[in-house]
């Protein structure tokens, strides 16, 4: 575990970074310590949008590390969870991340 350069987390509000609580994505960083972090864990997220977000970090990733580098750990949220698309942007200021992920290609 020692030779991890990137960490990917990823999650429901257990994953979330910041959050009220110190979560478990702080944690495993603070012990690893990588040169690079994406937290993508995000409160409410189903799996739909938390498969998507690791996904695009990890293809991100994989542009400067080799895959043996790369450590992801998801904590998957409960299957009864629906996404929902819009075509409106989200204000995603507050918990810090940007809107690509968010994005439908389509439109």
């Amino acid at each position: 575990m020692k030779n991890v350069k990137c960490l990917i987390t990823a999650g429901c509000s257990y994953s979330q970074v910041p959050n009220r609580d110190v979560t478990w994505p702080v944690h495993l960083n603070e012990y690893l310590k990588p040169e690079k972090v994406y937290y993508l864990g995000q409160g409410a997220a189903g799996n739909g949008i938390i498969s998507r977000k690791v996904i695009h970090a990890l293809t991100e990733a994989l542009k400067t590390y080799r895959p043996e580098e790369i450590l992801v750990g998801i904590m998957w949220s409960g299957f009864n969870r629906r996404d929902i698309y819009s075509r409106k942007s989200l204000d995603t200021t507050i918990i810090d991340y940007g809107t690509d992920v968010y994005k439908n290609q389509l439109w």
